[in-house]
This record gives C-alpha cells, sequence and structure tokens, in this order.
C-alpha cells in the first residue's frame, strides 16, 4: 500500500460514514444500557427504601406496645443477625451515644441518610426517625445489589466505549479499502476509455450489488456511445462515399463548359445534368435533416388519430401504377377500420420508402405486396416481394444511414429511405423488422394497440 493510501482511506466517504454509523450505534447501545441500568437502579433502591420503612413500622409497633427497653432488647438482639436480616439498628437519644444495636455515628436528625459500617466500604441504604422524648430509631440496610449494579452499569458502559471505537476504526477502515478497490476498478477503466479504449468495459462481480448495477448501467451507457460513434462514423463515410461521385459528376461537367465549345444542345445537356446532380445532394441533405427532425420527436405533440387503412388504399392505388410502369405485378390487401394515432404525412412517407425500396431492388417480372392487417389487436403494415431478399446478417444495418448493399452500389439512391422508415415507425412506438419472404423480402411494421399510451414528446417532458 502507498504512502497515499491511508490518508485516502481515512478521506473516503465509505470510512467517515462507517464511523458515523458504528458511532450512532454505540451512542443508541450505551444509551440504552444507561437507560436499562438506570432504572434497576431506581427499582432497586425503590424495593430497599421500601423494606427500611416496613422494618421500621414493625419497631415502631413494638415501641408503642411493650415500651422503649422491649425495644433495645429486640435492637440487641437482632444486631448479631445482620447475614441473615441484611439489617442494622441503632438507638440514640438525638444522635449521642448509641442505646442499642450496632449503628454508630447517627445523626442528630429524621431523614435518609447513607450509613458505612467499619467493616464495610459501600454505603448502606439507612433512615432514622424519631420516637418521642429525643430518641432517635435508625435502620439501615444491606446495599450491595444496588451497588453491584451501578458498578455493573458503569463498567458495561466503559466497556462499551472501549471496545466500540476501536471496532469502528477497523470497519471503516475495511469497509473503505473493499469499497475503495471496486471505485478504483471503475476509475481505471473509465481512464482506459477517456485514454481511447472505447471498447473497454466495467468487469462486474456478479454479485449483484449496487456497484454491480452501476457498472452494468455504464456499460450499456458506452455501449450505447460506442454505436453512436459508430453510427457517427459510416455517416461520415458515407456522406463522403455519397457527395463524392455527383460531386466530381458536377465538377466534370461545369469543366467542359468552362474549357470546351460543347454548343448549345450539348450544353443543355450538361447543364440539366449538373442540376440533376445537385438536386440529388439536396435531396440527401433534405433526408438528413428530415431523419434528425424525426429522430428529436417533435412532431409527438401535434399527432392525430390517422386512418390507416384509407391511407394504405391510397397507396396501393398509386404504388400499383407505379409498379406496372417497372414491370412488376402489385396486389395489396387492406383490413378496414384500422387507426392509429400519429403523423399521416410521415407514415405515408414511411410506407412509400418501403414500396420503393422493394420497386427499386427487385428484377423485371418481380412480384409486390402491401399488406395491413390485424396481429393481437394490433394494426400491422407489411411490405413484401420476391426478389433478392437481403442476407440475415445486414438485415438490421441496412437501417443505417448511408449503408448499401454491395449489389446496390450501381443503383441510384443515398442509403436513407430505410433509414427513415426506422426513424418514424420508432417516433410512433412502432416494431419495423425484415423477414425472409422466402424467397425475397418482406419488410413489417407493427403498432402499439389503440388503448396503449404513446410516449410523450420531448417538448412535454422539458415542460413538466
Amino acid at each position: 500500500m502507498s504512502l497515499r493510501q491511508p490518508a485516502k482511506i481515512l478521506s473516503s466517504a465509505s470510512f467517515r460514514l462507517t464511523i458515523v454509523y458504528v458511532g450512532l450505534f454505540v451512542v443508541g447501545v450505551v444509551s440504552l444500557l444507561l437507560a436499562g441500568g438506570t432504572a434497576a437502579v431506581w427499582y432497586i433502591e425503590r424495593d430497599l427504601r421500601g423494606d427500611v420503612e416496613r422494618e421500621i413500622v414493625r419497631l415502631r409497633q413494638l415501641e408503642q406496645a411493650k415500651g422503649l427497653a422491649a425495644l433495645a432488647v429486640e435492637l440487641d438482639a437482632r444486631t448479631p443477625n445482620f447475614q441473615d436480616t441484611g439489617f442494622l439498628y441503632g438507638l440514640s437519644r438525638g444522635g449521642q451515644g448509641l442505646l442499642a444495636g450496632s449503628m454508630t455515628a447517627l445523626p442528630g436528625r429524621a431523614g435518609w441518610f447513607e450509613y458505612s459500617a467499619l467493616d464495610d466500604d459501600e454505603p448502606m441504604i439507612a433512615k432514622a426517625v424519631g420516637l418521642g422524648n429525643g430518641m432517635l430509631l435508625a435502620v439501615a440496610v444491606n446495599s450491595e445489589l444496588l451497588h453491584d449494579t451501578t458498578a455493573l452499569v458503569r463498567n458495561g458502559t466503559s466497556w462499551t466505549f472501549a471496545i466500540a471505537v476501536p471496532l469502528a476504526l477497523i470497519c471503516g477502515w475495511m469497509m473503505a479499502v473493499m469499497v475503495l478497490r471496486r471505485i478504483d476498478g471503475i476509475a481505471r477503466a473509465t481512464e482506459r476509455i477517456r485514454d481511447g479504449g472505447v471498447a473497454t468495459r466495467i468487469p462486474l462481480h456478479g454479485t449483484g450489488d449496487e456497484f454491480d448495477r452501476l457498472s452494468g448501467n455504464i456499460n450499456a451507457m458506452l455501449d450505447g456511445i460506442e454505436a453512436l460513434t459508430q453510427d457517427v462514423e459510416m455517416v461520415s463515410s458515407g456522406i463522403a462515399h455519397d457527395l463524392r461521385t455527383p460531386l466530381t459528376r458536377v465538377h466534370n461537367r461545369l469543366e467542359a463548359l468552362r474549357f470546351e465549345d460543347p454548343g448549345p444542345e450539348r450544353r443543355d445537356r450538361l447543364v440539366v445534368a449538373a442540376l440533376d446532380e445537385v438536386d440529388q445532394l439536396l435531396a440527401t441533405f433534405d433526408a438528413l435533416l428530415r431523419i434528425g427532425q424525426i429522430d428529436s420527436g417533435t412532431t409527438r405533440a401535434s399527432f392525430l388519430p390517422v386512418d390507416l387503412s384509407a391511407l394504405a388504399a391510397e397507396l396501393a392505388e398509386t404504388y400499383e401504377a407505379v409498379a406496372s410502369e417497372a414491370g412488376k405485378r402489385f396486389a395489396s390487401t387492406i383490413a378496414a377500420g384500422l387507426t392509429v394515432r400519429g403523423d399521416r404525412a410521415l407514415l405515408t412517407q414511411m410506407a412509400a420508402n418501403a414500396l420503393e425500396n422493394a420497386i427499386e431492388h427487385t428484377p423485371p417480372g418481380a412480384s409486390l405486396s402491401l399488406e395491413l392487417a390485424r396481429r393481437g389487436g394490433r394494426p400491422l403494415l407489411a411490405v413484401a416481394d420476391d426478389g433478392p431478399g437481403i442476407p440475415e446478417a445486414e438485415r438490421e444495418l441496412v437501417f443505417k444511414r448511408f449503408y448499401r448493399l454491395d449489389r446496390s452500389r450501381s443503383t441510384r439512391g443515398n442509403g436513407l429511405g430505410l433509414s427513415i422508415a426506422r426513424s418514424i415507425a420508432l417516433l410512433h412506438d412502432a416494431e419495423i423488422r425484415l423477414l425472409d419472404n422466402r424467397p425475397g423480402l418482406r419488410l413489417e411494421v407493427l403498432f402499439p394497440s389503440p388503448g396503449q399510451a404513446a410516449r410523450p414528446a420531448p417538448s412535454a417532458l422539458a415542460e413538466a
């Protein structure tokens, strides 16, 4: 252990908290000991005083019945039996001179007092009462139990403090060492992550304690950050890849216009082609901005009931003609009366993107279908084809921005259609997935049930 480690442990919150908790525990135990001991001492003293009172009553009854001489004889007779009776007696005139019994140094007035016998260091509880003619009768009781109990309470309290203080220090030290070891492990992992080791994860001990839960949450957060970082890298690479080719074409055509004399007809073709490339670039940026707007969730506040059946029927009518022009067959099966809460324009764009993706990436003569049905009381929208499909390993990847299959890189597009579709589905709390249509591909969007509450919009959360 380094020289700085003890100071680190002593200054740790776990050490201080342990000391505080043990200190509070000790105070509680000591308070209980004192309360219980004080109560025990009080009850013992009360009983002893009661014994003295009762003994005095008996002796006064004897004096009243038989006289002072009989009382003196009785006191002298009882004195040798102290070990059996536990009482000492004394009879004097005004506290001066002992007439009977064995008690010396009697007080000159009636009342409670402490009496110490010559052979006993512990004082006894005693009381003197007046009998008339200046005579005082004193009775003392053996108080050994009272003094033993008082000593036991005092010693118990002292021993509790003597044991608890070092115990608190030891427990605090051990607790701090254990906690700091776990925290240092988390700190080392985060330092490696800060230094660029984004794949580093905090090890779990499998105990399920708060440190494991914290580490698990941090690891989940790191997984999300890593996924976002990979998405950013993919988007950056995709933007660079998808923009380089059209920008190069625009550059070449502008150079042709600048350095050549293409003639009016070819000049018009070059300008139109360049504008077409620029429009494609603008469409890419518009799509990116659209995804960002959708992912922000700000449009959720304006959601309204949408007749999904009517929307699907309109899409079927439109894309049946589009598919026919592309030399492909189109069929639709639409259940009536299905509604969802959402944005009609976004839902239209989601379904249109799926249909256009199917038309674009299937060969001539392929069959396409649009289906709207109920599944478990939830609306299900599906677009299917019998084209080449997508390998299972890449079905999740195609939802990422700019991701394109190798066979699709020669076709026009920016790889954002399915990304937009997924963002719209998630905005509507729907589940979107790609399945094997055997052959071909099937895209399913399963909406929440009509009675299921949608998540609030971010703006609503901010205002809450």
